[in-house]
């Protein structure tokens, strides 16, 4: 009989496994369940099993250039919105992981991005502060804005003294550099310079140590040098939780607080109309990990995120090669002695559970998460929500096109004048990619996005046939191209939920800007003004948003 810390091993391995497929595979309709069965001699050794994680947690890198859209095309931004590497877990419920040793996962130094330097600016104002190879890298010793969540996180240290919760580990800095070392191979060459150069990149991250360390390993990527003695730091953009575009705070603003409240009831429906699959599940689960009595009905929301405290601490531990939570001692005697062990039903049918289950943990914790989260737009409140969430992000991508767009028509008639950015990063979170592949997508998310999940925006400018080579001219089109996880993501779906079902998903793939901004993110856009009246609206005055009419 294999031991349950092996049992409870596969099961992690399932999960991630599910989890990496979902990079490439559509995460918003039904997957196939991974094929390779988790075996226990793949284990190996635990920093073995992290590398392997950790490669497969990444997107094969794509020795392509961008695809032109036409003889004529010419490529003028490229904005990326991605979540943090691997990191160590954030439940609360650490009877999951409590047993684990978290020693060399979270090495201080070491790592190209750890050398990279970064020139903070507050958004809401301040003087600037550097972070990068000197510094410890919590909020408050960065000189950044103090971030409570953060400082409140990283004051909890895991076992073996060496990794703070939610911290991004060592796994999670390669997996940054990797993303970047895919950019520069997709951009460099023509479009992004093969060195760094001050003005070519801006860069906004959220007040986190582990969204700031992911930015700087992406640059790392980006421009190897950086990491370098005397590298110069690149400036980049923070601000208060309560000012954050790229995540929402109920805090600051409480009509999103109102719609998620308004939101429970219809999530206790939807959970009830599948009951039966669910507490299969469960029972499956109370059988792997020795869970304690009570725990599906206590926690944050009475249980409500009960799968997704599960999901955060497999897919965790998974990567970096540690097991998932430890059975209870007497179901490790019984299968050490040949008992049936805590599932009371044998190795034969504990050993058949992975798959399906790890399915199960993945679609359950994103329907748990996405709801509040990125609410389907088919629910009551679910535009109002992806608006209130993601709409100054989303303002500020279509400005960020907007000012390319003019500073090439202004640069065509030989006006002179600083260039913008020809790239763009925004480090966020799984609560920043999930919201805006809804909205942009306009399809559900079924999947949860694997750590270092990124989406890019791409403008290109189609100059009229007989334009000089420097485009920009009247005669110019302007087309929006958006990649999720390195694939073409179609855009401005119908909402419900089937990718299948639209016959022109491939016309979608590349979109005149015009009809990016009507048809795709008209309907969430908000700026910072709009934004501070939105959020002190009285929910009984909330309406459900109109849909631009495609045919205009």
């Amino acid at each position: 009989m294999i031991a349950a810390a092996g049992r409870q091993s596969s099961l992690a391995r399932a999960i991630v496994a599910v989890g990496a497929a979902a990079a490439t595979a559509a995460i918003w309709g039904p997957m196939a369940v991974a094929t390779a069965e988790a075996k226990e001699e793949d284990a190996a050794t635990p920093a073995a099993a992290a590398a392997a994680a950790a490669a497969a947690a990444a997107p094969a890198p794509s020795s392509r250039a961008p695809p032109p859209l036409s003889n004529n095309d010419t490529l003028r931004l490229v904005q990326v919105v991605f979540r943090h590497g691997a990191r160590t877990p954030l439940s609360s419920r650490t009877h999951l992981f409590d047993h684990v040793d978290w020693t060399g996962v979270c090495a201080p130094s070491g790592s190209p991005a750890d050398a990279v330097r970064l020139e903070l600016t507050h958004v809401g104002g301040g003087n600037g502060s550097s972070e990068g190879a000197a510094t410890a890298g919590s909020s408050s010793s960065s000189g950044s804005p103090a971030s409570d969540a953060d400082d409140k996180q990283r004051a909890t240290i895991l076992r073996g003294g060496c990794c703070h919760k939610g911290e991004l580990t060592v796994v999670g800095k390669e997996q940054a550099r990797e993303l970047g070392a895919w950019l520069r191979e997709r951009y460099g060459g023509g479009f992004l310079p093969a060195a760094y150069r001050a003005g070519v990149v801006s860069a906004r991250t959220t007040n986190y140590s582990r969204t700031r360390a992911t930015l700087r390993g992406v640059l790392a990527g980006l421009w190897p040098e950086l990491a370098a003695p005397g590298a110069p730091a690149v400036p980049a953009t923070t601000a208060s939780d309560l000012d954050e575009i790229l995540f929402a705070d109920t805090r600051a603003c409480p009509h999103l607080a109102a719609l998620l409240e308004a939101a429970a009831p219809l999530f206790d429906e939807k959970r009830g109309r599948e009951r039966a699959r669910a507490e299969r599940a469960q029972r499956a689960l109370d059988a792997l990990l020795g869970l304690p009595e009570g725990y599906w009905t206590s926690g944050k929301g009475g249980g409500r995120w009960a799968v997704t405290d599960i999901h955060d601490v497999a897919t965790s531990l998974e990567t970096h090669g540690r097991p998932l939570a430890a059975a209870a001692a007497a179901a490790a005697a019984a299968a050490a002695g040949g008992g049936q062990g805590a599932g009371g039903g044998g190795a034969a049918s504990l050993d058949a559970l992975p798959h399906w289950l790890a399915d199960e943990v993945n679609r359950l914790a994103t329907a748990e998460f996405a709801h509040f989260v990125a609410p389907s737009m088919r629910d009551a409140h679910g535009h109002a929500v992806l608006r209130l969430s993601m709409g100054r992000l989303l303002d500020t991508l279509l400005a960020r096109m907007d000012e390319t767009a003019q500073a090439a028509a202004a640069a065509a008639t030989g006006a002179t004048g600083k260039r913008p950015p020809l790239l763009r990063l925004f480090s966020g979170h799984d609560s920043t990619v999930l919201p805006l592949l809804v909205a942009v997508a306009g399809r559900d998310v079924v999947r949860w996005p694997p750590y270092c999940s990124n989406v890019v925006l791409e403008l290109h400018e189609v100059a009229a046939v007989g334009a000089g080579a420097g485009g920009g001219g009247s005669g110019s089109q302007w087309y929006v191209r958006v990649l999720f996880n390195r694939e073409p993501l179609p855009v401005g779906g119908d909402g419900d939920g089937d990718a299948d079902a639209d016959a022109d998903a491939e016309a979608r793939v590349a979109v005149p800007l015009e009809v990016f901004r009507r048809e795709v993110v008209a309907p969430f856009l908000l700026s910072d003004d709009d934004h501070r009246l939105a959020c002190t609206r009285p929910l009984s005055h909330d309406g459900p948003l109109p849909r631009p009419d495609k045919a205009a």
